[in-house]
């Protein structure tokens, strides 16, 4: 794979030419109310030692 092949997949790191970000006027850290749920459950057995990523 080419240098070229690789930064056009997903890395955009020193490209310009993309545009603004453009941010929502009302931020929400959630969008949907399981999210929060979720998060919090991978947290908490994420601390236990019972759960990880790689799994």
């Amino acid at each position: 794979m080419s240098s070229d092949e690789y930064l056009t997949r997903a890395d955009l790191g020193g490209q310009l030419g993309h545009g603004p970000i453009e941010f929502e006027s009302e931020h929400k850290a959630w969008h949907a109310d399981w999210e929060p749920r979720v998060f919090a459950l991978q947290l908490s057995m994420g601390a236990a030692g019972v759960w990880n990523l790689d799994m």
